[in-house]
């Protein structure tokens, strides 16, 4: 299983699909992509959803001529403090994930792995609407621009340009209905503000774990594997345990952290890894966003830190099954913090 089961934020959700039909979250955007485990019981606040007019989208098979063609009907305006508008006829839709580069920036060149900072404001393609804009809550998103592990059309419209490009993104949100004849698309005006290369394993002083705990040791590029004592009961209280002391900062509620990590099962078994591909993931860390034993066991760490969690069940999914994680699940996770925004 790779990383299906995180939840994700608005454009987060989107750039996180590949093709075919896409939702947008339960709760309002910040993020920072983008993406941590949910809450699993939480309940969510209100968030931007598709308004109930005539469908946009007939079909979703996906045609990427047609739908360069449909981007190229819609006008970039330029808003008040730097806030943009998408200007098109609506109802307007595409059959899948495109990209059109507006502008390809001045400032630093965007490389696979970067952490990319940037402001995105998301319109209803069947009403021309804005749904959500990160410029009105003053909080931009961050994700790890990757060639794997997300949409390939918004990691290629990202990779190779600068910071300061303007990009419109647009997918297909279909969070109200499974029917394709009322799918709705998504069209977002996206402007990188930053990019950042990143370590790629936690960097700090080793530290000697607690007696009892699973036994990590780690492979020459950094890639966690643990033995899980046999004869130990899963404990049934939040466990974080750093195993490396990075010297950045510590992290707070509301920042995105970039992470690197591996989850397995008290039993040992492996159900989640960022390093088959060495990839990284941006996790907002927010009350009702994310999973309340990964939030809490990884406040106050610090970047470049790499920490050991015992998350019981009713800090995790607790009675859901989750992508193949049984229902009552202890879960262990080694992650190492990258970076934090």
């Amino acid at each position: 299983m790779r990383r299906r089961i995180i939840r994700v934020a608005a454009l987060s959700a989107a750039v996180a699909c590949g093709v075919g039909a896409c939702s947008t979250p339960s709760v309002a955007p910040p993020s920072g992509s983008t993406a941590a485990p949910p809450a699993s019981a939480a309940p969510t606040s209100a968030a931007p959803t598709p308004s109930p007019t005539v469908a946009a989208i007939p079909s979703i098979e996906p045609d990427p001529e047609a739908d360069a063609l449909t981007l190229e009907q819609i006008v970039w305006l330029d808003g008040g403090e730097g806030a943009p508008r998408l200007a098109f006829a609506p109802p307007l839709g595409v059959t899948g994930p495109v990209a059109r580069v507006v502008d390809q920036g001045a400032g630093k060149i965007i490389e696979a792995g970067n952490s990319v900072t940037f402001h995105y404001a998301m319109f209803f393609g069947d009403t021309g609407e804005l749904a959500y804009s990160t410029w009105d809550e003053d909080a931009p998103e961050t994700i790890s621009a990757q060639p794997t592990g997300m949409s390939q059309t918004f990691a290629g419209a990202l990779i190779g340009n600068r910071v300061g490009a303007d990009i419109i993104f647009a997918t297909i949100d279909s969070s109200q209905t499974t029917l394709a004849a009322n799918l709705v698309t998504m069209f977002m005006a996206v402007t990188v503000i930053e990019a950042r290369e990143l370590p790629s394993r936690a960097e700090g002083k080793a530290l000697r774990p607690k007696a009892g705990l699973p036994t990590v040791r780690l492979a020459a590029n950094g890639a966690p594997s643990v033995t899980i004592p046999s004869d130990r009961v899963a404990p049934h209280e939040l466990v974080a345990e750093p195993l490396i002391l990075g010297a950045g900062p510590s992290v707070v509620l509301g920042q995105t952290v970039t992470v690197k990590f591996t989850g397995w099962l008290w039993d040992g078994t492996e159900f989640d890894s960022t390093w088959e591909d060495e990839a990284s993931m941006a996790w907002r860390l927010a009350r009702d966003e994310t999973m309340p034993g990964l939030l809490d066991g990884l406040l106050g760490s610090t970047v470049g830190s790499q920490v050991l969690l015992i998350i019981p069940p009713d800090l995790g999914f607790g009675e859901i099954e989750m992508e193949g994680i049984p229902p009552g699940s202890t879960l262990v996770y080694v992650i190492d913090i990258l970076d934090a925004r």
